[in-house]
């Protein structure tokens, strides 16, 4: 919302005013615009996040894969980042041995040789 990257929230409530009015629009409009409509956009109080959650057909809201307290977008990101690292680290573990063998190689060839 155009922010600095200090900002604080205890001392500027701006953005959770925004937040809030969002969130009565977008109740506003499902209620009046799109009462049929089978999955909703909410904001759930206390996060800054949407959310899309599908409505059965009695007009209930269905719990949403992102109820659930995980952000699994964090997760995804992580275990990629982890798989990058081990996929790096095991190449240069491989490209090492790699190098270090011949050396090795011929220094025991060396070392034989003259026995």
């Amino acid at each position: 919302m155009g922010k600095p990257p200090d900002y604080d929230p205890r001392m500027d409530a701006s953005v959770r005013v925004q937040i809030g009015k969002l969130r009565q629009r977008l109740e506003r409009y499902y209620a009046s615009e799109a009462p049929g409509a089978g999955c909703r956009l909410t904001l759930p109080k206390g996060h800054f996040e949407l959310v899309l959650d599908s409505v059965s057909a009695e007009g209930q809201i269905a719990i949403s894969e992102e109820s659930d307290g995980i952000n699994w977008r964090a997760v995804a990101l992580t275990l990629a980042g982890v798989s990058v690292v081990l996929v790096v680290a095991v190449g240069v573990l491989v490209w090492k041995s790699r190098a270090a063998a011949p050396a090795g190689v011929a220094a025991s060839a060396v070392r034989w040789s003259s026995v």
